[in-house]
């Protein structure tokens, strides 16, 4: 269960941050996740392969990071917990133009599955949506 507000933030060639406050927690088995983003940019010139991680996941991290972040500055909105479903929006500003990602995942236990609807503005003009899963794979270190 969260019981304050944390910040989160995720990124994947863009960063996103979120944060989560008080409310019933969606059904997670805490622990250490891998987490696999399958990205859909139509118009890119080549298909860029999944990209996995692995973060710890528990009730006071329920959004998933897609990696390192990038030097965007990022205006977000609140993580919306319902049930076993977290979903966020996020706006990231950096020199070459905007990004927006509306993120929603549901949660099972020690899987997940959702999407990523992403819409680049700026120097590079695109949107898709991204698949994202992950799955338990042991105990956080």
């Amino acid at each position: 269960m969260i019981k304050k507000c944390k910040a989160f933030s995720v990124g994947a060639g863009l960063a996103l941050a979120v944060s989560a406050c008080s409310g019933s927690g969606p059904e997670l088995q805490e622990g250490m996740w891998e987490i696999t983003t399958e990205v859909n940019m139509p118009g890119m010139p080549m298909q860029i392969p999944a990209m996995v991680h692995r973060q710890c996941l528990g009730p006071d991290d329920v959004v998933p990071r897609q990696g390192p972040a990038q030097q965007e500055i990022c205006d977000y909105s609140k993580a919306r917990i319902r049930g076993n479903t977290v979903s966020w929006t996020v706006e990231c500003t950096s020199p070459g133009g905007t990004t927006t990602t509306v993120g929603e995942i549901t949660y099972r236990g020690t899987t997940f599955d959702g999407s990523l609807q992403v819409a680049m503005s700026g120097a590079v003009e695109m949107s898709g949506t991204n698949h994202i899963s992950g799955r338990r794979v042991g105990d956080c270190q």
